[in-house]
């Protein structure tokens, strides 16, 4: 039984040891807000798509929610200052890493952060109903993860590219209403994976540069004059 108990004793000592002396090592990847800690990278994107939907006025770095397009309501300690978790709902999994942002209706504005896709155990993004300008940034085949994106009405311009093909979880990919004026021929057998999908109500109007499988489905459905 001695014997039994100093085999333990071998095993998790070194390992304690271990976790101590790399502590502050891990600790500097995370960022503790209120009582929990974050994954340090996701909260600075956070805090890319808050500044992408301000003016900083008074230059002090502290975005007040008088100086953005972002909704006051989800202000909960009543500061005035917009902090990363209340640009929306939130959701962090394994490691305290971003799985759901909830944000629709927030007012958040701007270009898309080109770091956006660097949240990359994502399964849920949902920021229907906001003022997001500017072209999708490249690298959103990163997302192995996810399984839903809502952009809905928003002002995003540019190209749906191929890259969409990559994401094997996809299951809703939801882009109506915004300024689209290509998508990619590649994306016929991905679309027809999905359990939900929608571009209608964008400028995709040059059909006769598409496959049969693209016009089926972009139809009469696009703001063309």
């Amino acid at each position: 039984m001695k014997n039994r108990f100093l085999y333990i004793l071998s095993i998790f000592i070194p390992m304690i040891i271990f976790n101590c002396n790399n502590n502050d090592e891990i600790l500097e990847d995370y960022e503790q807000i209120g009582k929990y800690l974050y994954y340090k990278n996701d909260i600075n994107i956070l805090r890319e798509m808050i500044s992408n939907s301000c003016i900083d006025s008074n230059d002090n770095n502290l975005l007040e929610y008088t100086e953005c397009s972002i909704d006051s309501i989800d202000d909960e300690n009543n500061d005035g200052i917009i902090d990363p978790l209340e640009i929306g709902f939130t959701e962090w999994g394994v490691n305290r890493r971003l799985i759901v942002l909830y944000a629709p209706n927030k007012g958040i504005s701007g270009k898309f952060s080109e770091n956006i896709w660097d949240l990359d155990k994502l399964t849920k993004l949902n920021l229907r109903n906001n003022q997001l300008s500017g072209e999708l940034p490249v690298g959103i085949e990163n997302l192995s993860e996810l399984k839903e994106l809502w952009l809905d009405n928003n002002m995003i311009e540019g190209e749906i590219y191929s890259n969409f093909s990559l994401l094997d979880s996809l299951d809703i990919l939801s882009l109506p209403y915004n300024n689209f004026t290509s998508i990619s021929n590649n994306l016929c057998q991905t679309i027809d994976s999905l359990n939900y999908f929608s571009l209608r109500g964008n400028q995709i109007c040059n059909i006769d540069t598409l496959y049969d499988c693209m016009i089926d489905i972009v139809g009469n459905n696009q703001n063309c004059q």
